[in-house]
């Protein structure tokens, strides 16, 4: 049951991350007139601090080493974006699905891994 609550609040930490990623995409495309690539990476990494702290304080409840913790973390998410990258490009140029449909898998198989490897590996305290 512990580990079925983390889910859901894994996906409720990944929600806000993206609304944190989109909405700092658009106010600086919009309001601060930078360009997209620029204020995508720079809503990407917002996003990424938002879903950190939010796993680490609340999704997992980690105690031990924060620059433990934040260093797996950035690692994981380096190796999961290029494992998202990979898949996308697998099921859009190998498979041929329409890119939206590729996505969507991706999404919900590095959603899946993610979650496992930050419960057992990201966010594992010390051993007892």
């Amino acid at each position: 049951m512990k580990q079925a609550m983390q889910l859901v609040k894994y996906a409720i930490a990944g929600t806000l991350a993206v609304v944190v990623h989109f909405a700092t995409l658009a106010f600086l495309v919009e309001v601060a007139g930078l360009v997209p690539l620029v204020s995508t990476t720079v809503g990407f990494l917002l996003g990424c601090a938002v879903n950190y702290m939010l796993q680490h304080l609340w999704v997992f409840a980690a105690t031990g080493n924060h620059a433990t913790f934040l260093s797996r973390y950035i690692v994981v998410t380096a190796i999961t974006t290029t494992m998202n990258v990979a898949l996308f490009h697998l099921l859009f140029s190998i498979v041929s699905l329409w890119y939206l449909f590729a996505q969507a898998i991706s999404t919900i198989v590095i959603f899946l891994v993610n979650f496992e490897i930050n419960r057992r590996f990201t966010f594992r305290g010390p051993p007892a």
